[in-house]
């Protein structure tokens, strides 16, 4: 019988550098573990050498932020491979907001070993389908609206700076507008919204606890629709989002469901997916019950 197989991805771009820089410090950690180390420096070149070392793979540990984990898991997915590969994580990333809600250990050292050697669980996954186009997956939080603008500033940044600052202007200078949203077929929103966000995972935007109450193997997503608020209120209301204290807001309404149905007008903000971008049209984001083996 052939030993298992395990790859490490360690893109160059993830947390500005970040995840290189931790790699070097902790690799000797792998000990007798025999593993491929892909070192990537693009999120295109990652795509390219995933897809083609994927089958036959038992585990994939991603160093990294949830980006990375983005694209390791919509990689993993797209091939078909969700109960056959399992994915670890280390994290490495500017947010990391999908570790934060798994509780994974803090110290990289730990993780490493944590992502190697634990069993994996059964974990949900979020698919958003545009008409006419194929499937995307993410793993935390699929949203629309205010996310995307701050997905677009965020992203456009070559230097590192404050993310809440570019969060703040990014809110400052959101203008929403009307969307049609349902949950199961039943309506939730056709006016304007800040954002609707579909939630496998509790955090967002870098620790904001935008679903407080969500669970990542349920089989169903937390989606929290937040509607416009008053401009001088937007301070008081982003620090109630890293609480969840947003969630008793006469503004904000949480449902839970297995499909959601959005239809955006022309020209929207693209979707966020785990903090990546998606062209915006007529979608539909369904939850995915049990699809990968994640190390939890």
């Amino acid at each position: 019988m052939s030993a298992p197989r395990t790859a490490v991805l360690v893109t160059g771009a993830a947390g500005g550098g970040r995840a290189s820089a931790l790699w070097e410090r902790i690799e000797w950690g792998v000990g007798a573990h025999r593993l491929e180390v892909l070192r990537p420096e693009t999120a295109a070149e990652a795509r390219r050498q995933l897809s083609g070392r994927l089958a036959g793979l038992d585990r994939l540990v991603v160093v990294g932020g949830d980006g990375t984990a983005n694209l390791a898991i919509d990689a993993v997915l797209r091939a078909g491979r969700g109960a056959e590969t399992a994915v670890g994580l280390v994290p490495a990333g500017t947010g990391s907001d999908f570790a934060r809600a798994l509780g994974l250990p803090r110290r990289a050292e730990a993780a490493l070993s944590h992502a190697l050697v634990a069993a994996p669980r059964p974990l949900d996954a979020i698919s958003v389908t545009v008409d006419g186009a194929s499937p995307r997956y993410c793993l935390n939080i699929a949203s629309i609206g205010l996310s995307g603008a701050v997905d677009l500033e965020v992203n456009a940044r070559r230097e590192r700076g404050s993310y809440l600052l570019t969060t703040l202007g990014a809110v400052w200078r959101y203008r929403p507008r009307a969307c049609h949203v349902e949950v199961d077929g039943e309506l939730l929103t056709d006016a304007p919204f800040f954002v609707v966000a579909c939630a496998n995972g509790r955090y967002f935007g870098q620790g904001m606890k935008v679903a407080p109450d969500a669970v990542v193997d349920d089989g169903l997503l937390d989606v929290v629709r937040v509607d416009p608020v008053p401009r001088w209120q937007l301070p008081l209301r982003m620090a109630q989002f890293f609480t969840g204290r947003h969630v008793h807001l006469p503004q904000v309404e949480v449902r839970r469901g297995r499909q959601v149905r959005v239809e955006p007008p022309e020209d929207f903000f693209p979707f966020d997916l785990d903090g990546e971008t998606l062209d915006a049209g007529p979608a539909t984001i369904e939850v995915l019950p049990g699809a990968l083996r994640f190390v939890r």
